[in-house]
């Protein structure tokens, strides 16, 4: 309604829109269908059994396509021979109604490759129907995969974009990035509302934080000073001494002893020696 009062606006047939002040409503925690990420050990447990519709999962999966936009796309917006093969996605068949440039993951390439040799024009349809949502529930049965969680969290067709956006998320790409692939206006509807939170690899995350507890090792021979050089303890040689002198840095040295004992053994005379 706002939108179409501000076209009136516009076009000179109202002066000015009256639910302009009016804020957005509240809907998050109030959605009527809820949508789960399928985690990477479900997809790979999916497509096994997936059989002719195993395509259709994988696009949906790798590039976000939305089911509509799946059964749009053509044989003539397969490019495979780049060096990054890759999809053009038509204006006319988007939801934004905006042309988009989607590289193919590995995944894809070879199945895409084996598929185009068995079609014939370009004009030809890349997947003739996305699978029906029985189909979808007697795959994902078929898998070991609920349909719906205890959450009432569903695992339908779209919920492919989920997966993507949550793979996009896990694997550290850039929001913007991540965005662009998703093909949103704005990177909070890929945060939000496409990436799954319970699926998010926090525990991985926890695992690189740095520890905050200190952690010392103690050695008794050896006493720090001067900004952490080593030190020696005080050495004795000979049988009797007393204490002559404490012995100094010499020259360029950065070690220093604590005072050594110098002196004279009592029967022999001999001296003793310290060194720094």
């Amino acid at each position: 309604m706002s939108a179409l009062l501000n076209w009136m606006e516009r076009q000179g047939k109202l002066k000015a829109n009256p639910l302009r002040s009016v804020g957005k409503v509240e809907v998050r925690g109030k959605e009527t269908r809820l949508r789960r990420a399928l985690s990477v050990e479900e997809m790979r447990r999916l497509i096994e059994v997936a059989g002719e519709r195993k395509l259709a999962y994988l696009l949906a999966a790798h590039t976000g396509l939305r089911r509509s936009e799946l059964e749009a796309l053509e044989w003539g917006d397969v490019c495979l021979d780049s060096p990054q093969p890759f999809l053009r996605v038509r204006a006319s068949t988007t939801k934004n109604h905006k042309a988009a440039t989607l590289p193919l993951h590995s995944d894809l390439v070879e199945l895409l490759r084996q598929r185009k040799e068995q079609s014939g024009t370009i004009a030809e349809k890349v997947i003739a129907r996305c699978p029906t949502v029985a189909a979808l529930k007697a795959d994902l049965k078929a898998a070991g995969i609920a349909f719906e969680d205890e959450q009432g969290r569903r695992a339908d067709f779209h919920a492919l974009r989920h997966t993507l956006a949550t793979n996009l998320a896990n694997a550290g790409v850039a929001r913007r990035v991540a965005m662009e692939m998703m093909r949103h206006n704005d990177s909070r509807l890929t945060d939000k509302t496409y990436t799954d939170a319970s699926q998010l690899l926090t525990a991985a995350a926890v695992g690189v934080l740095p520890s905050l507890i200190a952690k010392y090792t103690v050695k008794d021979t050896q006493i720090s000073v001067f900004s952490g050089l080593g030190v020696s303890n005080s050495v004795a040689c000979g049988l009797g001494f007393k204490v002559q002198k404490t012995s100094v840095n010499i020259e360029e040295s950065q070690l220093l002893s604590f005072p050594v004992t110098m002196g004279q053994e009592v029967d022999s005379g001999c001296l003793a020696r310290t060194r720094t």
